[in-house]
């Protein structure tokens, strides 16, 4: 069951550019089972830091490389959203260099 909240990023993400790709940086999978069904599984990319979600398959979409990927992730997504852990991280200012 996905939470109230976390089907708004998809929903303002739709409203305000409508169909498009969308990267998430940082795996969490509630926003990604939101995105996915907002704008399907070939829409969406997902980039994550930790070595056991690298290569899975999580709805439908394949976790890349977050260090490796990103800019493949960049190349292939009209708009980004990175998660909190971004800032916790210290990847937060890579990853709006690359967007």
């Amino acid at each position: 069951k996905t939470r109230p909240g976390v089907g708004l990023a998809a929903r303002v993400l739709c409203e305000r550019f409508g169909t498009v790709g969308v990267g998430l940086v940082g795996l969490q999978p509630s926003i990604l089972k939101a995105l996915v069904s907002r704008f399907g599984p070939n829409a969406v990319r997902v980039v994550d830091l930790n070595p056991e979600n690298i290569g899975e398959t999580r709805s439908g979409v394949q976790v890349w490389d977050g260090e490796k990927d990103l800019p493949r992730l960049v190349a292939d997504c009209d708009v980004g959203l990175a998660t909190g852990s971004s800032v916790v991280n210290r990847t937060l200012d890579g990853i709006l260099e690359r967007f």
